[in-house]
């Protein structure tokens, strides 16, 4: 050991045993596509922050990875995470991450016809078979879409703190307000979810 011995760390990552560890190795000798990341730690040296940051004013980073129609995310949960943001306040660094799939590792955007009701990706995607999300409780992929869409705009427009109550508020409305399928992409039950 030379003494950069602790610079590497190794992280121990379990696996559910719903995940057959053979539909991975079949999905990777079939050359699929698998997407994993693995974030640890924090940085140590000035050079491994972002440029224009310093180790003074560095703020961690967290992230929620979700979908607009997640069914683990409820109400109490939102809640819950504009408790803890607000108790964080400017300290940290906050940003959701949305699922979406794309189109072209399905084909969609080959044979998209958003008039076209047999068409295989007609309730999944929108921009011609570009951004696809499956469905969920009667709820089409492209409604899914759309309201992933609106989410990450009011994150963007609200993002800095303390104005980032208003994506967890929007959320949290549109929960319990506009979450039935009939209601999920209804006008006025969006307008009411943005006027919280």
């Amino acid at each position: 050991n030379d003494g950069s011995g602790g610079d590497v760390s190794i992280p121990t990552i379990l696996m559910h045993k719903t995940w057959k560890l053979e539909n991975l190795t079949a999905t990777l000798m079939n050359d699929e596509p698998v997407m994993m990341e693995f974030i640890w730690g924090l940085p140590l040296e000035e050079s491994d922050l972002p440029e224009g940051e310093d180790l003074t004013d560095f703020k961690p980073h967290y992230h929620l990875w979700t979908s607009a129609h997640d069914p683990l995310m409820k109400e109490h949960t939102y809640e819950h995470l504009k408790a803890i943001s607000e108790g964080f306040g400017n300290s940290v660094h906050f940003s959701p991450r949305f699922a979406i799939s794309n189109g072209r590792q399905f084909g969609c955007h080959l044979h998209h016809d958003k008039e076209a009701e047999d068409d295989p990706c007609h309730h999944l995607c929108t921009n011609g078979g570009r951004y696809c999300a499956t469905h969920f409780s009667h709820v089409a992929g492209k409604e899914i879409i759309k309201e992933t869409l609106r989410r990450i705009c009011i994150y963007e427009t609200y993002k800095d703190f303390p104005q980032v109550h208003k994506f967890y508020d929007y959320n949290i409305h549109h929960l319990g307000h506009c979450s039935a399928p009939l209601l999920y992409n209804d006008t006025k039950c969006i307008d009411d979810a943005y006027n919280v």
